[in-house]
């Protein structure tokens, strides 16, 4: 059997749906995913399947699930040694945080999230807490705080040439 492809399969169907918006769906899918990564002691799949799923939890207004999720996630990712993704996730639990109203803890997690990205030259996941941070303060109504959370945001989009991050950074 070629468990590999179904896992594959699987995320590529799930990923439509999520496309679609049927976000229920797209979490069973994800969920056998994880399922085939688990029996294949794929942590680092696993580590991407959690991401996905805390995502769709987020989705679905699952947001204690999703925050578990992403923290199982980081936990893989800080056990394989990716770093880049520890750091994704962490801003990815800060927007779970922001979307709830806990702004000041989000706000710690987008700061943890750039001081591991910046541990690991990482320009495009600095760009993207900075500019988070800068949401979080905007929400505060501390806009001198979050003006220069986006112009730190907009220099890095800048400096790594992503057009996606100096999109979102304006």
């Amino acid at each position: 059997q070629d468990r590999m492809g179904e896992a594959r399969e699987f995320t590529n169907i799930a990923n439509v749906l999520q496309t679609k918006g049927e976000f229920a769906k797209a979490l069973d899918f994800r969920r056998r995913c994880l399922a085939i990564d688990e029996e294949l002691d794929d942590k680092q799949s696993q580590a991407i399947d959690w991401g996905n799923i805390g995502t769709l939890q987020d989705a679905l207004s699952l947001y204690h699930e999703a925050i578990e999720s992403l923290e199982r996630g980081r936990k893989l990712d800080i056990e394989t040694g990716n770093r880049q993704g520890e750091a994704m996730v962490i801003n990815e639990i800060g927007l779970v945080l922001m979307e709830t109203g806990k702004l000041r803890q989000a706000l710690v997690k987008f700061a943890e999230s750039l001081a591991l990205a910046v541990k690991i030259d990482d320009k495009g996941t600095q760009a993207f807490a900075l500019s988070n941070q800068g949401t979080a303060h905007q929400l505060l109504n501390e806009y001198g705080e979050a003006l220069i959370a986006f112009q730190a945001a907009l220099r890095l989009a800048i400096e790594s040439r992503n057009p996606v991050e100096v999109a979102k950074s304006r």
